[in-house]
Order: structure tokens, then C-alpha cells, then sequence
């Protein structure tokens, strides 16, 4: 489970990988019938958000559009993260309009958890970490009457506890990953190990676009980059 290097890739979907290998399904065929799985469980949940929001109607719309975008039946057959990532941005918006009617704080905690997860498969979910503290502590849907009216309280603090739980939930769910990097390099390293690296290949010298343009020394492998990257 801990290697003898820092974690180069974000982690969650090899350990994802490694468990159905584990398991005995060792065929790229297997994983890809997990994945479309996974891709059903994403037009249950695009329903069941266009339902919180908008009503019946809007849900199934939601969930008929959702089944039939080409780009997500597409990467359902590629052995690659995309389709957790979808899983996992979505799960976390449900369960963050979930957790607004009737705030407890295991609703929180386990919004927290779920972020914490899309944390260590994508590192751009960081983004949505203010987000939910936000969402959380602070009520922009709280009215308050006022002379007979109501009226919005933007940033008025509603509950911090919310925000305490929804942060232990993220830090419940991250932290076998910083860990195990500490094990295996002495260094406290949050997910990927791969941020100097990308921001060089967006930069260097050579790259004139801007984009992905490998460097002489770089074989365009995830087989050999952390490797010519040390060297």
C-alpha cells in the first residue's frame, strides 16, 4: 500500500484500479463494465439534483440528457479517471443540497467526505473546499422578516458548527494519503507529486503554445515521466 516514493499521480484511481485487480477482475473489459456502472449511478444522481432544485420534471430532463451525453458514454470505456471525477463533483453537490434540509451534522461530515475523496482523484477539486465552507457557515437562502418582509441575509454566519464538521469530513477522508506519502519520502506531500512538473511543461522555454509540449529529455509516457523528470 505505500511505496518507496511520494504518490506522483493523485492517488484514488490507481488504489481504485488495484482493488479490482485485488479482486480478481483483471481484465481492462472488467473495469470498463465498473465504469459504466458507475456511469448509471451518475444519471441517478443529475436526476436526483434537477429534482431537489427544480422539481420532477427538471430531474428526469436532467437524468435523460445526462444518460444520453456521448462524451460520458465515450470516456466510459477508457481505463482512465474521468468518469469517477463526474461521479464524485456530482455526489458532492448532492449531497451538499442534501445537507441543507435539515442540517445534522453527520449530513455534514459526510459531505465533508466526499469532497476529501474527489480530493485525492483530482487535486482541482481544492477549489471547491471555500466553496463549501461557504455553503456551510454561511447562509445565503436564510430570510428574516423585517417590518413584515422578508429579506436575504447574505453573508450573515448561520452555523459554524456545519462548517467544523463539513472540514473534519475532508480531513477524515484525506489523510491516509499525505500520510503514506510521509512514510514512504519523510515529506508531508497532500496528494500529487506532479505540480512543479506540470507547471514546467506549461512554461519552459520551448513551449511556444502553451500546451503539451514534451521536452527532449520527457518520453510522453505515464510509464517514464516521474523517472525522466529525475534524472
Amino acid at each position: 500500500l505505500i511505496g518507496d516514493s511520494p504518490t506522483y499521480q493523485d492517488p484514488l484511481y490507481p488504489y481504485f484500479l488495484a482493488g479490482i485487480y485485488w479482486l480478481g477482475w483483471q481484465d481492462p473489459f472488467d473495469t470498463r463494465m465498473i465504469q459504466a456502472i458507475i456511469g448509471v449511478g451518475i444519471v441517478l444522481i443529475a436526476t436526483l439534483i434537477g429534482w431537489m432544485v427544480s422539481g420532477p420534471t427538471v430531474g428526469l430532463l436532467s437524468g435523460f440528457l445526462v444518460a444520453f451525453y456521448s462524451p460520458e458514454i465515450f470516456y466510459e470505456g477508457y481505463v482512465i479517471k474521468t468518469v469517477l471525477q463526474v461521479f464524485m463533483g456530482s455526489l458532492f453537490v448532492l449531497m451538499s443540497l442534501w445537507s441543507k434540509r435539515g442540517s445534522t451534522w453527520w449530513k455534514w461530515l459526510m459531505t465533508g467526505g466526499v469532497l476529501g475523496v474527489a480530493l485525492m482523484l483530482r487535486g482541482n477539486f481544492r477549489l471547491f473546499v471555500p466553496v463549501l465552507w461557504w455553503w456551510a457557515g454561511w447562509s445565503a437562502s436564510s430570510r428574516e422578516e423585517d417590518s413584515g418582509t422578508e429579506r436575504h441575509s447574505w453573508w450573515k454566519p448561520r452555523d459554524v458548527g456545519a462548517l467544523i464538521w463539513a472540514s473534519l469530513g475532508i480531513l477524515l477522508a484525506v489523510w491516509p494519503f499525505p500520510v503514506g506519502n510521509y512514510l514512504a519520502s519523510g515529506e508531508w506531500i497532500f496528494g500529487a507529486n506532479c505540480v512543479g512538473q506540470n507547471l514546467y511543461l506549461g512554461n519552459y522555454q520551448g513551449n511556444e503554445g502553451g500546451g503539451f509540449e514534451p521536452p527532449a529529455f520527457l518520453r510522453a509516457n505515464p510509464g517514464f515521466e516521474e523517472k525522466d523528470f529525475r534524472r
